[in-house]
């Protein structure tokens, strides 16, 4: 999973939870 290089710098680093529930959006 790569984040777009557009994306806003709001997040420096990917949190754990963060990543989940990303992983849980992409699966739903």
């Amino acid at each position: 999973l790569s984040l777009p290089a557009h994306s806003p710098p709001k997040k420096p680093s990917i949190s754990p939870t963060g990543f989940k529930m990303v992983e849980q959006k992409l699966l739903r």
